[in-house]
């Protein structure tokens, strides 16, 4: 064990302990300093996205303790501090970790301790970055939707307490699921496979919130006979048995679950305050959204017999059952009347993936291009209005 009283001894004390641990969620190791800083500022980026996390440098990727050459004094570990504090820079929004040196039977090792940020998504050359086990990566489209969701669902306080916000994220995926469906076109929720992806998510957030009821988080806030109450609703929604004419009692089953996912939502969601990182990310999804469609349309237009009237239905249907679950939240930059226009539209989108094409000599075709169009620029007209 060292001496040296530049080494952090609690820290150096655990070198060895990191070394058998391996890489993982919370350990990423670098042999030397990269030569690509970017690549240091992408595993930064990540654990602050994701979870506290140390970046061990100095340590080898099979965890042998190699040490780091040329940090012998301490103008040689300053300039290597102010290296990792300039690669901090490329980081959007700025990340400040922890500089710690650790040193065992001579061999040193920097260690950039990093804390999960209050913010939902942490940047490098615009892309978003996540931690998922050993490896640091961009987020996939779903995981930023999902980071997004924690925010909105949180009011972004990462302040809170950890398990608030993983019971408050989970409830409010469910209730603006639940209410996504029961705003859907009910000739829509009654087809196959819709039907079929009701139920199945019916049966599993009927589990979802018999789970919630039961942690402690619950109990605390008088929840578990609400959020049982739900499940039964969603219970019956799951065991729905369809038979020739029973498309108003499904209809009543699954308005009874939306009254329960509404009233839930104004009381435990809606009241949060979003924060303002949470609804910019929401504005850009909607803003690259509003061009991603604008142009798929387009496209579609040009070509109608080349496969792009079909991608262009599957695209508006998981852009709308997104674009719905958002207008369930109270987002600052939309009056309640655009929210419940950002839902018309959402709903408009996904009921165009229930658009039959049919061989009509391209008639199909152009209805459903024209339908896509205007859809696309009702959505482009929603974004000038905030934008402005």
């Amino acid at each position: 064990m060292t001496s040296e009283t530049w080494a952090d001894p609690v820290l150096s004390s655990r070198l060895s302990e990191f070394s058998l641990a391996g890489e993982g969620q919370a350990l990423e190791y670098k042999r030397e300093m990269p030569s690509q800083v970017r690549d240091l500022a992408k595993e930064i980026a990540a654990f602050a996205t994701s979870n506290d996390g140390y970046v061990l440098i100095g340590m080898a990727d099979d965890g042998e303790l190699v040490g780091l050459v040329g940090v012998a004094n301490a103008k040689d570990r300053d300039a290597l501090s102010q290296r990792i504090v300039g690669v901090c820079r490329d980081i959007k929004p700025p990340v400040r970790p922890e500089l710690m040196w650790a040193n065992q039977d001579g061999k040193v090792v920097l260690a950039i301790k990093v804390s999960k940020g209050r913010e939902p998504l942490y940047y490098v050359d615009s892309r978003p970055y996540i931690r998922h086990a050993s490896v640091s990566r961009p987020a996939e489209p779903a995981e930023v939707i999902d980071a997004i969701r924690t925010y909105l669902a949180t009011g972004g306080s990462a302040e809170d307490d950890s398990s608030e916000i993983s019971f408050f994220t989970r409830l409010a995926s469910v209730l603006a699921g639940t209410l996504r469906w029961g705003d859907t076109e009910p000739e829509m929720r009654s087809l196959t496979p819709w039907v079929n992806e009701w139920a199945e998510f019916a049966r599993q957030s009927a589990s979802v919130l018999r789970d919630l009821g039961a942690e402690d988080k619950a109990l605390e806030k008088g929840l578990e006979e609400r959020l049982e109450q739900m499940a039964a609703l969603l219970d019956e929604v799951a065991e729905f048995r369809h038979t020739l004419g029973s498309g108003n009692d499904f209809d009543s089953v699954t308005a009874n679950a939306c009254d329960a996912a509404q009233n839930l939502m104004d009381s435990c969601i809606r009241p949060v305050p979003v924060n303002a990182s949470a609804q910019g990310e929401v504005q850009q999804f909607i803003l690259k959204t509003a061009r991603k469609l604008a142009d798929l349309w387009r496209r579609a237009a040009k070509e109608p017999f080349g496969g792009q009237v079909e991608r262009g239905q599957q695209e508006c249907g998981q852009a709308g059952r997104k674009l719905m679950e958002f207008s369930y939240y109270c987002l600052g930059f939309l009056g309640d009347g655009d929210l419940q226009t950002l839902r018309e539209i959402g709903r408009d989108l996904l009921s165009l993936e229930a658009e039959r094409i049919y061989m009509d000599g391209g008639q199909s075709q152009e209805r459903v291009i024209a339908q896509g169009q205007s859809s696309a620029s009702a959505l482009a007209n929603l974004v000038t209005r905030f934008a402005s």
